[in-house]
């Protein structure tokens, strides 16, 4: 696997691409029928693919999410993402999709500073995968020093 490149610009865009070329090496190396993704500091809840399939095969969809919980650094619940229909800031990167050919972008900070996760939701949903969307929190979303609000003191 090549190493990543980050745009030099600013730590926004450099935020913009994080893990993109990891993330498309294990898409181009998966051997299975449905793909999620996982950031280093969030965390899946126990039921998460499962309740996720099963509502996929209930809805007859491609792609399908839940809600996520936004924890602090000291633990606490700062908040919830997830909305139906999808919206760029109404979800993270929560997803669970059917493997195709869409991929990340890695030069999506260039396309309306756009991070890569939703870069792909909107390159999936271009692709013409059906989205569905339960509303039981199914993803734990750490969003640390890099979203404003996330460190209260």
């Amino acid at each position: 696997i090549k190493h990543q490149h980050y745009p030099e610009q600013s730590a926004f865009f450099a935020w913009c691409v994080s893990g993109t070329d990891a993330i498309n090496h294990g898409l181009d190396t998966a051997l299975g029928t449905w793909v999620s993704t996982l950031g280093d500091d969030d965390e899946y809840c126990p039921n998460y693919v499962e309740r996720l399939l099963e509502a996929a095969a209930e809805q007859d969809v491609d792609a399908i999410y839940g809600r996520s919980v936004l924890i602090g650094q000291s633990g606490e619940t700062l908040g919830y993402l997830g909305a139906w229909p999808p919206g760029l800031a109404k979800q993270t990167c929560d997803l669970l999709w059917r493997l195709n050919e869409v991929r990340m972008d890695p030069l999506c900070y260039l396309r309306g500073n756009l991070p890569n996760d939703w870069a792909l939701w909107m390159a999936l949903m271009d692709a013409g995968l059906r989205f569905g969307f339960i509303p039981e929190v199914l993803y734990r979303y750490h969003p640390g020093d890099h979203v404003p609000g996330s460190n209260p003191t």
